[in-house]
């Protein structure tokens, strides 16, 4: 396809309980126009369809969600793709039919090479909206610039009337160093927070949002004896220090995740809001209100991980390096310094240092109960709703090696091709195949001069990336080298599940072998019986 124009492809899965699009896999989302055409295709025709990944399709991009095998050589290979699993359900096979002719007559295929990826879906009631890549430019623009002007308010150091005023908000100013303190702080106790949770899933806990939980407590009890440690030098912290710089870190966390993927930016700046209105409310039971609050925002972006993603990815995401933990702590500096806030309240009066540890005893037992009140109930909630969308992995697995080839038929050609020589590598299989592995073995140093298929060196072996889920019948052709090689041909068969010996069950594949000696006058031989 080298060359090749106005490319775009549809892969096609069957079996869902509904009708699903899948828009992206190996940290790759479709193109917005291949999307959007076809859920336009199947809600015009009353099919309804349910999009994976929801709203945040950047999970995709940020690798959060699990792969599609049939959706990733594509996108892959950068060709517009997008996939759609059918449903199951009988009455809905006309409006199915009636959606793919429509998909297929009207698409134009050339709107598909403009790769927008930047965009949300929403659904609202039975209507979808989709918001594109200049409409959330757009929307950074305005709302970053009205945000600056209500948190730049430097005329403030001009008025003479209000000296004290000016002193308080400079020395506020001067305080923004404590974000990137308070964020390298986090970082730390996140990274003892994941030993933590390392333990209990040693102990069998294996509830993805108690292990998260578990990884960020630590840094609630760190910042709280930190904060003690700081009235001994001062005796007195202004609460308005907190709300300068609460704002700060606010706008702080839009830049950064925005940079990270434009499609986050509505989750920060719904956080940014929450924050400011915080500002309003003095008493501790409204911040305690807001510290809730703010969580609220991420909560779809939890949910979207829970029921697209799978085991793997989400142990990845929780048991993470240190630069995934440093953004990480940044997005939740915010709410540490709204709890270091809620301390600054207690000390307005400056009490002395024993009643001033009881009050913080207080505050940190009702906000214990709180946090524990309020993750008990998410995970319930989690685990009665999300969890049971999980796709599992097949894993661990089971390779059993076929005594004789009964499912597949392997064979290599050679064809001369002006004065060179083309090899032809041939499979066959009676069934879908899982994988087929194609390496050469050769006693040259490069035994591939080209191929159309991509590959990889190991020493003297080349081995073939061919994609998952191959077809029945799969052609393989390079340009060999004039010395000895030897062929290897691995193909797996799934075959279901099978009681494993280390407790539970593991999935079981059938794997057959071939083997081919090629001489350097051109002769091929197969061996047969040799693993």
């Amino acid at each position: 396809m080298e060359g090749a124009q106005n490319i775009a492809a549809l892969a096609l899965a069957f079996g869902s309980n509904a009708n699903l699009v899948t828009p992206g896999s190996d940290m790759k989302v479709s193109p917005y126009y291949l999307t959007r055409f076809l859920c336009d295709c199947l809600d015009n025709n009353s099919c309804p369809c349910e999009i994976s990944g929801g709203m945040f399709l950047s999970l995709y991009r940020l690798g959060a969600l699990r792969s599609s095998q049939r959706l990733s050589p594509f996108l892959r290979a950068n060709i517009p793709a997008t996939m759609l699993t059918l449903s199951s359900d009988e009455s809905s096979a006309g409006a199915q039919l009636d959606s793919l002719k429509d998909f297929f007559t009207l698409i134009q295929a050339e709107k598909c090479a403009e790769w927008s990826s930047h965009y949300i879906p929403v659904k609202i009631f039975s209507r979808r909206h989709w918001i594109e890549e200049s409409a959330i430019l757009l929307s950074v623009f305005v709302f970053t610039t009205i945000a600056l002007f209500i948190l730049a308010d430097f005329a403030f150091l001009f008025r003479r009337r209000s000296r004290r005023l000016a002193q308080i908000k400079l020395k506020a100013l001067l305080s923004n160093y404590l974000i990137v303190i308070t964020a390298g702080i986090v970082a730390l106790s996140f990274l003892a927070g994941q030993y933590m949770a390392l333990g209990f899933q040693n102990l069998g806990v294996r509830n993805p949002m108690v292990l998260f939980v578990l990884k960020i407590t630590p840094a609630f009890f760190i910042i709280s004896v930190i904060y003690p440690l700081e009235l001994f030098r001062h005796k007195k912290v202004s609460t308005y220090l907190y709300e300068y710089i609460i704002s700060t870190s606010a706008i702080l966390n839009i830049f950064i995740w925005t940079c990270i993927d434009i499609s986050l930016f509505y989750i920060f700046a719904l956080e940014y809001l929450i924050l400011m209105l915080s500002r309003i409310f003095k008493r501790s039971a409204f911040l305690y209100f807001f510290i809730m609050l703010g969580i609220l925002p991420f909560l779809p972006l939890f949910y979207s991980i829970l029921i697209n993603s799978n085991m793997q990815r989400i142990h990845s995401l929780i048991f993470c390096g240190i630069k995934e933990n440093i953004l990480l702590s940044f997005a939740f500096v915010p709410f540490n310094l709204l709890w270091l806030r809620i301390l600054a309240r207690m000390n307005i009066k400056a009490a002395t240092m024993k009643n001033l540890f009881f009050r913080y005893g207080v505050a940190g037992v009702c906000a214990v109960a709180l946090l524990a009140a309020f993750s008990a109930i998410t995970i319930n909630v989690m685990g009665r709703f999300f969890f049971k969308n999980f796709v599992p992995n097949r894993r661990p697995t089971s390779i059993v090696d076929a005594s004789t080839n009964i499912l597949s038929k392997a064979a290599v050609y050679d064809t001369e091709y002006y004065s060179g020589k083309i090899r032809r590598v041939e499979i066959s299989c009676q069934e879908e195949p899982e994988r087929c592995e194609v390496y050469v073995n050769g006693s040259a140093a490069n035994p591939v001069y080209f191929s159309v298929y991509e590959s990889e060196n190991f020493g003297r072996i080349t081995r073939f990336l061919l994609p998952d889920k191959p077809p029945k019948k799969l052609s393989v052709q390079y340009s060999p080298d004039e010395s000895d090689s030897e062929i290897v041909i691995m193909v797996y068969f799934y075959k279901g599940s099978a009681p494993s010996s280390r407790g539970g069950s593991e999935e079981v594949f059938l794997r057959e072998n071939f083997s081919f000696e090629v001489s350097s006058d051109g002769k091929i031989t197969e061996r047969r019986n040799e693993k």
